[in-house]
């Protein structure tokens, strides 16, 4: 599960088109940094979830990608003087029984990464 890290300041300090244009650049970059087998969805506002299939080992390695493709896109294209960063939690079928309980997993892992300073992935 991600985040994009203050995106009500993003909407607040630049617009809500901006934020608009910062998701679908988001998906985009999800999309060319995904392997074929993996899905992204967005989950609601400013959240994603990221299924990685068969790969519960490298996953964590998958969300560092993710997590640095973002903060190092050249965010200028959108909007002058704008930085977006990405925290993430990741949870596994190794660790939960049912995709409610993975779900809660990450969602608790993501609000760890917040917590402990945002741009980081917490597994």
């Amino acid at each position: 599960m991600l985040d994009v890290d203050h995106f009500k300041s993003i909407n607040d300090n630049f617009s809500h088109m901006i934020g608009d244009r910062v998701l679908g650049a988001i998906g985009t970059i999800l999309r060319g940094q995904l392997r074929i087998t993996d899905q992204a969805i967005r989950f609601g506002g400013e959240e994603f979830v990221v299924l990685f299939a068969g790969a519960p080992r490298g996953a964590a390695d998958l969300c560092e990608r993710l997590r640095s493709a973002i903060e190092r896109w050249d965010w200028s294209e959108i909007c002058n003087g704008l930085h977006v960063t990405i925290s993430i939690g990741l949870a596994s079928t190794l660790s939960a029984k049912s995709p409610n309980e993975i779900l809660a997993i990450a969602d608790q892992n993501l609000y760890t990464a917040k917590k402990s300073g945002r741009n980081r992935v917490v597994s």
